[in-house]
């Protein structure tokens, strides 16, 4: 995806996206990043997509192509549906950041696609329980 690709979508380039990575580091904090969009971890909830994803639309097409939540929409409550599906979600994701751990780009970059560190935000909190 081409610079102004990414601005015509809105999205955060590469650029803003170290830099925001930057900041994070320099304060201790973590950024939790999903690209190309949250809804990638819905899905991963149900397959292992490890395949590029365009765009949140591509997310949800395929959420609601491959039967994982017919009719998805932003609006609904999904978490009776995908607690019990919580583990697979947590082994999708952590195979996809091995994956690109290994690729060379840092993982906030718009070319670790398909990527969510949401998983590593889920795993700390349960472990702050």
């Amino acid at each position: 995806m081409d610079y102004s690709e990414i601005r015509r979508q809105n999205l955060n380039p590469n650029e803003d996206l170290h830099e925001a990575g930057k900041i994070a580091d320099d304060y201790g904090y973590r950024i939790a990043f999903s690209n190309p969009c949250f809804e990638l971890l819905y899905l991963l909830h149900f397959i292992d997509q490890s395949a590029y994803l365009r765009d949140t639309n591509a997310v949800i097409s395929k959420l609601d192509a491959d039967g994982c939540l017919k009719g998805y929409s932003k609006a609904k409550d999904y978490y009776d549906i995908l607690k019990p599906r919580r583990n697979d979600a947590i082994k999708h994701g952590q195979m996809l950041k091995e994956k690109y751990k290994k690729a060379g780009p840092p993982l906030l970059h718009r070319d670790i696609n398909p990527h969510t560190s949401v998983v590593s935000l889920v795993l700390y909190l349960e472990d702050r329980k």
